[in-house]
């Protein structure tokens, strides 16, 4: 059912005018450009909050004309814009002489005078977007707004605040009475003395430095205000007093369906983890923000130095030099083996394995201690060099023959045969290492060189000698 109130836009037109696509991070420094998310007043790319960007207004804001007010009837109390540039200052409180402006100036902290070219420039545009959300001000910056009825609540508010004048701006002056205390910090405040007056509480005066949010205790910017029960906030804190603020989005909730978790309210569907928007039942808390399970571990898991990738809860690591890596991460820069920590050497910013490191020493021969170019062979747990690994006897190289070990030194097979070989007494031939012999009368001979002289079959054990020859026992039957 609508509304029954008379509303005009035009009643209450604020000028907004903000720049924010494509803005540096000043949180991260690792976004690429502020992208407005879908429904959460934060960064799309880096998912911290658009304030945290280095937002700006696209020119010099009156304070009045963002917040819809009229221009006081006194025009020496208006925004000068001229004036105030002139001045050297984004900003200057009206009708002030150039005296009573150091004197006001004089009592802020320097990081917060919008003196041009300083951080108080800058300082008085982010509060000015900070302490006035737009999306407090203005229906069409609203991302969540789905209803009509949402809308109409919307618009109920700020009519009521333009009918009740919850919304002014301050003026500096000089202190009007004596004997007046000062409304923040409670001391006396001196005749001679500016001083700030709120125009919905004028029985009241404050210090400049303490004219602030009843809430986040920040100076009110441009002295602009809003007032509730007697106590002066800045917007924001204002329409938090109304209504209470989303922790998803930042809107004001302007329908009964909300969730309360912990200290912060939702509309139903924005109690979202911040990384993967995933609606949450369970969730986990880092900087005052809600992550489901598998983002907070993300976000919270150590950082492998190699590979960059979270290391999950339950893996193993190793730390080496201040830095986590998993395991198989943590290996040698040549071969890019995985290697124990305990097993390599540091050459500059690099780790060696002790294979590599054996790879990258000069190979000695093991023989003649010369410098082995191309590939070493290795015997008896020494390295030799081609021509070095060779035959004792006759300097054959043996890198590619049979050969054999005689004592402490190598021999090919030849040699070998050679130098432990008997010879057959009958043929005068050398019988092969290891072969059969037949002994004979201190005399060696083939098996086959040992036989029967008539029919030259091998002899047995037993045998038959006449005239100095050799019978086998059938054939000596015969003689």
């Amino acid at each position: 059912m609508p509304l029954d109130f008379q509303f005009s836009e035009e009643d209450v037109a604020i000028i907004i005018d903000e720049a924010d696509v494509g803005q540096a991070c000043a949180q991260c420094g690792k976004c690429t450009g502020f992208v407005m998310h879908k429904w959460r007043h934060t960064c799309f790319m880096c998912r911290c909050p658009r304030i945290k960007h280095t937002i700006c207004n696209k020119r010099n804001v009156n304070i009045r004309a963002r917040l819809g007010l009229p221009e006081p009837e006194e025009k020496a109390m208006s925004f000068n814009r001229h004036a105030s540039v002139s001045a050297g200052f984004t900003w200057i409180p009206p009708g002030l002489e150039i005296e009573q402006l150091k004197q006001y100036f004089g009592r802020l902290n320097p990081e917060e005078i919008p003196k041009i070219g300083t951080a108080g420039e800058k300082y008085r545009d982010l509060q000015i977007i900070t302490q006035w959300p737009r999306h407090d001000l203005d229906v069409k910056y609203c991302r969540r707004m789905q209803t009509s009825a949402e809308k109409d609540q919307f618009k109920k508010m700020r009519y009521d605040i333009v009918r009740n004048g919850d919304f002014d701006v301050g003026f500096a002056q000089i202190c009007p009475k004596r004997g007046m205390i000062c409304a923040g910090c409670k001391l006396n405040l001196k005749a001679s003395e500016v001083v700030v007056s709120a125009p919905k509480l004028n029985v009241m005066a404050w210090h400049p430095d303490c004219f602030k949010c009843t809430t986040c205790e920040e100076p009110l910017i441009d002295l602009a205000y809003a007032v509730k029960d007697n106590k002066i906030y800045c917007g924001r804190h204002f329409g938090e007093k109304l209504k209470q603020r989303c922790g998803g989005c930042d809107e004001l909730i302007f329908t009964d369906k909300m969730l309360k978790s912990i200290d912060e309210y939702y509309h139903d569907n924005h109690h979202a983890c911040l990384k993967c928007d995933k609606e949450l039942t369970k969730f986990y808390v880092k900087e005052g923000f809600h992550y489901c399970a598998t983002c907070f571990e993300d976000i919270s898991g150590t950082e492998c130095h190699q590979c960059k990738k979270i290391i999950h809860a339950g893996e193993v690591t190793l730390e080496d030099q201040g830095q986590t890596y998993h395991v198989k991460c943590f290996a040698c820069d040549d071969c890019r083996k995985p290697i124990d920590k305990k097993k390599f050497t540091r050459r500059g910013h690099k780790k060696i394995c002790t294979d590599c490191i054996e790879k990258r020493k000069p190979k000695l021969c093991g023989k003649c201690c010369g410098r082995i170019e191309g590939d070493a062979i290795k015997f008896d747990g020494k390295l030799f060099c081609d021509g070095c690994f060779s035959c004792a006897e006759c300097r054959m190289p043996l890198s590619e023959t049979a050969y054999k070990r005689d004592e402490d030194h190598l021999c090919c097979m030849a040699c070998y045969e050679r130098s432990h070989s008997k010879t057959c007494s009958e043929c005068r031939e050398l019988i092969s290492a290891g072969s059969r012999i037949v002994t004979h009368e201190s005399k060696n001979y083939h098996p086959k060189c040992f036989a029967c002289t008539k029919c030259h079959g091998e002899l047995e054990k037993r045998f038959t000698i006449c005239d100095g020859k050799r019978y086998c026992k059938a054939c000596a039957a015969k003689i």
